[in-house]
């Protein structure tokens, strides 16, 4: 009866060890995603969540499609809670189908586990944008500050992100006491609008905000075309 079990045995651990080897592939090529039995799926089930869910064309997607992308995307955070990309999966399902508030709850859960991650801070802010959270909005973008020298993603979600009250203020209390208020200084005065650079700067100040006062200088005199008349007044308030 042993010499039985144990080919069998054996047997079945190489299929085990095939099929998650084969599914830690997926992760690279996607393709191969539907080779892998549900209960080896991890990677590939991340994948199949993606398709049903339409990602950025969710709109042409059906209802029932997205309602599978929505239990899925359930099932693998109750298997796997902690990657924050579940999270980013479960809060697209949840914007898609029209979970506005629950979404919104999701996307603080996935900022959280994922906070050193800027791909995943970035796919946050831009479900925080879609779901008009604009606190939740600012919060990424400062991460996106503090995480990334990209000039090229602060660019492109800087200006449309602060463009809100609302995320200014919340942007500009985080940046009053942030370690990466040089580099706003020096990159922010180069692509953001002259009147949001400046009112970012004022709510900074009042929160306690501190910059060196020469490239405080260098910095408006940059914007000075547009922004002449807030020069003087911002090198006032900031006390230089």
């Amino acid at each position: 009866m042993t010499r039985l079990l144990w080919p069998v045995l054996l047997a079945t651990l190489a299929i085990v060890a095939l099929f998650a080897q084969l599914d830690r592939q997926a992760r690279y090529s996607p393709e191969l995603s539907q080779w892998v039995p549900e209960p080896f799926s991890s990677f590939s089930r991340v994948h199949h969540i993606e398709q049903s869910s339409g990602g950025p064309d969710s709109e042409l997607v059906t209802q029932n499609a997205l309602e599978q992308s929505l239990s899925q995307a359930r099932a693998l955070i109750a298997r796997r809670p902690i990657p924050a990309e579940h999270h980013r999966l479960l809060a697209e399902a949840q914007l898609a189908i029209g979970q506005l508030k629950r979404a919104t709850v999701t996307i603080e859960q996935a900022a959280r586990h994922g906070w050193r991650n800027q791909r995943i801070q970035q796919a946050m802010l831009v479900l925080a944008m879609k779901a008009q959270d604009d606190q939740q909005a600012a919060m990424r973008l400062a991460s996106l500050w503090a995480l990334s020298r990209d000039r090229k993603a602060l660019q492109r979600y800087s200006n449309s992100t602060l463009e809100s009250p609302i995320a200014r203020r919340e942007f500009a209390k985080i940046l009053a006491g942030a370690r990466w208020r040089r580099n706003f200084l020096i990159s922010g005065s180069s692509f953001l609008t002259p009147d949001v650079f400046a009112e970012t700067l004022e709510v900074a100040f009042k929160a306690g905000a501190q910059f060196d006062c020469k490239r405080l200088n260098r910095s408006l005199n940059a914007q000075a075309r547009s922004a002449d008349m807030r020069h003087n007044a911002l090198m006032t308030q900031s006390g230089c």
